[in-house]
């Protein structure tokens, strides 16, 4: 994500970004001032040389879903989020050119897998990765992945669709420290929170679903999982830069 605290810009205070992002009647994402990127069709590239390139998007997500034993449960409200960045790392060698491993983000945290562990799309060099459905983690295959112990928590649901987001498409470079003509656009280096704060709260929604769990040994692993619960997961407070986990 590049360094640095937004100086370039003529605010400075993290309270003007807070609520710049709004999602209006067509669920698409505003931001008046102009301080983000206008569009969101692009696919925006930092490539940092001997590190591979970095690749990610602007989106919000709602909707997650709790997995108790055999049955699904909708949380509601609970887990959505209004401008997450989501992103993987391809890391390419720079003597031979080859695709050497892949990061993929998932919630707090991700994880890299190597090259012959992918899959690609229709044999050919393009690396395949799979989000998982109501949510932003992205995984190598498809599948449920489950957030918890126990065959409880919350769902990561992925599989293949027709809906498709080809990142050599449509793309731009935003940094690259080889390419002069490049200008870093001023987001690129904002460090602090920006979008809404969100609290969704346990007693709420939460407490609610809990009251049409049937048993005491359900209600148990249900208070368990959710207690377990990530703060992304519960609330919002405002995406921060975006992370990348070396291995």
């Amino acid at each position: 994500m590049g360094s640095g605290h937004f100086a370039d810009e003529g605010v400075k205070k993290a309270s003007y970004f807070r609520n710049i992002m709004t999602v209006d009647g067509t669920n698409t994402l505003t931001e008046p001032q102009g301080i983000f990127p206008k569009t969101t069709n692009d696919n925006c590239y930092n490539i940092k040389a001997g590190d591979g390139g970095t690749a990610w998007g602007l989106n919000f997500f709602f909707g997650v879903k709790l997995k108790l034993k055999l049955v699904t449960i909708p949380l509601g409200k609970t887990g959505e989020h209004i401008g997450d960045w989501e992103h993987f790392i391809l890391r390419i060698s720079n003597f031979s050119g080859k695709l050497q491993r892949m990061y993929r983000s998932q919630h707090s945290r991700g994880s890299w897998i190597n090259a012959p562990e992918m899959k690609f799309h229709g044999g050919r060099n393009k690396p395949v990765v799979y989000a998982s459905l109501n949510g932003h983690a992205m995984y190598a295959k498809p599948g449920l992945v489950l957030q918890g112990r126990d065959d409880v928590g919350i769902r990561n649901d992925t599989g293949k669709s027709e809906k498709v987001f080809d990142t050599a498409v449509r793309f731009r470079v935003v940094s690259a420290e080889y390419m002069k003509e490049v200008e870093e656009p001023a987001w690129l280096n904002y460090m602090r929170h920006w979008g809404p704060k969100i609290d969704y709260g346990r007693e709420d929604e939460i407490k609610g679903v809990e009251k049409i769990v049937v048993g005491e040994s359900l209600k148990s692993m249900f208070r368990s999982t959710i207690n377990g619960l990530t703060n992304e997961v519960l609330g919002e407070e405002g995406p921060t830069e975006l992370v990348r986990d070396e291995d």
